[in-house]
């Protein structure tokens, strides 16, 4: 038995604990994860082949993960207290569910019929990074919005 056989379903059980918890943002950090999971996706992206078709999976993964996020961005926020410059988070079961199918489709392209599918790999690399930034732009828009309006009461 191969060790990330075991590795990858712990990992995909203590992310989901994890993202159904209540947490709290601090607006000054929200850059920090979109940053590194642009660093990791362009890593894991630099030995790829770029023909038109896994380019097009690409493009296709980033912006379906930033309407993602920002969905899962505008079910969750529950409040945002502009003093602190915190947001804080409810969960989203449905965010929950839509998280593991994720993991099981990239566990099922890493280990399932045909593990050197390149292109399906990078389309979910690009779809988990593009959800991270697209709920990190809109946490930042929320945050300015309710900044401003109390600015101006």
């Amino acid at each position: 038995m191969r060790l990330e056989t075991i590795l990858f379903p712990v990992m995909a059980v203590l992310m989901l604990v994890r993202m159904s918890r209540r947490r709290a943002f601090r607006v000054g950090r929200l850059w920090i994860m979109p940053a590194a999971m642009v660093v990791v996706v362009g890593f894991g992206l630099s030995r790829l082949d770029c023909s038109p078709a896994v380019l097009t999976g690409l493009f296709t993964g980033l912006l379906a993960g930033v309407v993602l996020g920002i969905m899962r961005a505008k079910m969750s926020i529950d409040r945002i207290d502009v003093l602190a410059r915190t947001i804080r988070i409810k969960p989203s079961i449905w965010f929950v569910l839509l998280f593991g199918a994720v993991f099981g489709l990239k566990a099922f392209v890493r280990i399932g019929l045909d593990s050197s599918f390149q292109g399906a790999t990078a389309f979910i690399l690009c779809l988990t990074a593009g959800t991270m930034c697209g709920q990190r732009w809109r946490f930042y828009q929320a945050f300015a919005r309710a900044s401003a309006a109390e600015t101006i009461t």
